[in-house]
Formats: C-alpha cells, structure tokens, sequence
C-alpha cells in the first residue's frame, strides 16, 4: 500500500524546476520522480538562481498549460 506522498498515479504530467539539487550529472530526485511520472519536463539547470527558476515556471506555464492533474 502506497501513501498520499509516493501516489504517483494522480498526475499526468510532472514539472520539475530547481538548480544542481534537481539537474545535475548524477541521479537526483527529479530523476526518481520521472520514473514515476514519464511526462516529465525538468526546467532545472546547475548554478540556477531564483530569478532563473521563477522565468522558467511562467515559461513553463504558458507553454504547457499546467493545471490540475499536473505535479509542479
């Protein structure tokens, strides 16, 4: 039995976002997430910074049309 936390199965897509803790040349928990969820999209890139990540969710955001059904 999964719990509410590990209960992939409710999304249909996933949006990852974030610096070198999301994206970087070794698995991180983004990775393990889009094994869950294989519509994953990850905007994370190392060394990012705060300005870069806000951008990169309203990019994200008017690109795919995230709503309900979707993990940010």
């Amino acid at each position: 039995m999964q719990s509410e936390l590990t209960d992939f199965s409710k999304y249909k897509r996933a949006f990852l976002f974030g610096c070198s803790f999301t994206r970087y040349i070794w698995p991180t928990w983004a990775d393990l997430i889009s094994r869950e969820i294989p519509n994953t999209h990850v905007y994370a890139k190392c060394g990012a910074g705060n300005v870069y990540i806000y951008q990169a969710i309203i990019e994200a955001m008017v690109k795919h049309d995230i709503g309900e059904g979707d993990l940010v």
